[in-house]
């Protein structure tokens, strides 16, 4: 009867890490989310930007691009907010999925594997989260670059196209959610788990 307290209180804690693991992420999610759409609708209004020269079509252009800046800060503002965490994020889950990586290839098919199974999937899981949310925001930002290119710019008003120029200039400089060394992105993803995979036969071939 002793182990019961020490049981229900690793089912609490258990609960309560999963619970704010998932408050996180999903709060990440949602906020990236939120900025690919700002700059989505950048994206349409640039593309049916009419060309009706003057005073009106400069004016419009400037709101779109408002628009575009707006998505810019808080995309920024949420890298610098999220940067210690990404970077913990990435760095731990890269070493606990090598060591952990290891004892699941060690004891596999044991049953006991499972468990290692079931932890390093949580950890692939949490980490593919973030990468996914930062290319995200790095593709929606980079893709407003082409609707610049998509729009009847050359319809445009020579004062139209020079604000256009500096905007397409500012586009191809995409939006980057950082862990201060790593990139929250697909490639660096694929990057720790090829390297995990690397790092786990490398210790198997010592352990043989």
């Amino acid at each position: 009867m002793f182990y019961v307290p020490t049981y229900l209180w690793n089912v609490m804690a258990s609960y309560s890490a999963v619970t704010m693991a998932l408050c996180v992420d999903s709060l990440l999610f949602f906020f990236t989310y939120n900025v690919c759409a700002i700059f989505k609708i950048a994206k349409h209004r640039m593309i049916h930007l009419p060309a009706v020269g003057g005073k009106e079509e400069l004016e419009g252009l400037v709101q779109v691009l408002l628009l575009h800046q707006k998505g810019l800060q808080i995309a920024d503002h949420i890298a610098d907010k999220y940067r210690p965490l990404i970077f913990l994020q990435f760095f731990l889950s890269a070493l606990q999925i090598c060591f952990i990586g290891f004892q699941v290839a060690d004891l596999f098919p044991n049953p006991q594997s499972l468990y290692f199974i079931a932890f390093v999937g949580s950890l692939l899981i949490a980490l593919f989260i973030y990468s996914k949310c930062g290319e995200n925001i790095k593709s929606a930002s980079l893709d407003f670059g082409n609707g610049l290119y998509e729009s009847n710019w050359t319809d445009f008003s020579p004062p139209t196209k020079r604000a256009l120029l500096i905007a397409a200039m500012r586009a191809q400089r995409p939006c980057q959610m950082k862990g201060y060394f790593f990139e929250a992105s697909m490639a660096t993803f694929s990057t720790i788990v090829r390297s995990a995979v690397s790092y786990i036969m490398m210790l198997r071939s010592f352990n043989a």
